[in-house]
């Protein structure tokens, strides 16, 4: 049996899905990529996919083969991790989206047989529209909150706490404009027992009890977090000490703003740092 394939419509499909995959992906994991990366992740996958399918294969094993490539490249590509357990947690999350972007699509085109004769924008639209619901879902779920493992640094100390990824900290430093942790006083001055660290800033904040406050913030050397299965170090980072009126669990010693979190806070850093 003969099959006729339209490699440049293919390529077309297969970028645009690739596109609402990694997209979900990075929303799953606060988006830790750029688009930049995201659409390089997504354009690599699209061409990778291709490969198999000009070589001469059974169809179904291509079809196998090209799926293995396209998801694996476009993990590679996008996301930067340097643990295994990491890259295998990507594919898995990545793998599952593409059920779930898959079934919802099938899903409509059963519920409205006349759409069975699609043209190739007609499949990107409803994936779009998919997409946007399946995104709004996962917005949604983000508000519950993240916990991760902070290890905090300095040239003699290292002290490492539970802290909590949380979307109602939004606090950032008002002169350089990025995202502030919120950090328990007693870990801070545990950290910086006889010197408090440079690049002192005073960082407005909103709590529930208390309208408007201000905290001291300081620039803290070293921080890494681990959230998971990915690590990721951060130099110079705006930490807030948090004050008596702010109301906080006493299992988290920290409350990290989602935004640092993200691939892009890091070029921030050094732009502004450099």
């Amino acid at each position: 049996m003969k099959y006729e394939i339209y490699i440049d419509s293919l390529i077309i499909l297969n970028l645009g899905m690739n596109l609402y995959l990694l997209e979900l992906t990075n929303c799953i994991l606060h988006h830790t990529a750029t688009w930049k990366r995201v659409i390089l992740g997504a354009a690599s996958g699209s061409l990778l996919s291709v490969i198999p399918l000009l070589l001469p294969l059974d169809i179904m094993i291509a079809g196998f083969v090209s799926f293995i490539l396209a998801i694996v490249g476009m993990v590679l590509i996008t996301f930067r991790v340097s643990d295994i357990s990491a890259y295998i947690h990507l594919i898995e999350v990545l793998m599952v989206m593409t059920i779930v972007l898959g079934s919802v699509i099938q899903y409509v085109l059963r519920r409205f047989p006349q759409s069975a004769g699609l043209s190739l924008e007609g499949i990107l639209l409803i994936g779009g529209i998919c997409f946007l619901v399946i995104r709004h879902q996962l917005w949604r779920k983000r508000e519950v909150k993240c916990e991760c493992k902070v290890t905090l640094g300095n040239d003699k100390t290292r002290i490492k706490v539970n802290a909590l990824v949380d979307t109602g900290n939004s606090l950032i430093e008002p002169i350089s404009g990025l995202p502030v942790a919120v950090l328990d006083k007693k870990v801070f001055e545990n950290l910086f027992y006889k010197n408090k660290p440079g690049g002192f800033r005073v960082i407005p904040y909103h709590s529930i009890d208390k309208k408007n406050g201000i905290m001291p913030g300081y620039l803290i050397p070293e921080m890494r977090v681990e959230w998971d299965g990915f690590c990721r170090d951060y130099y110079n980072v705006y930490v807030g000490v948090r004050p008596q009126d702010m109301e906080v669990s006493e299992k988290y010693k920290m409350i990290i703003n989602p935004e640092m979190l993200k691939e892009s806070f890091l070029y921030n850093i050094k732009c502004k740092g450099s």
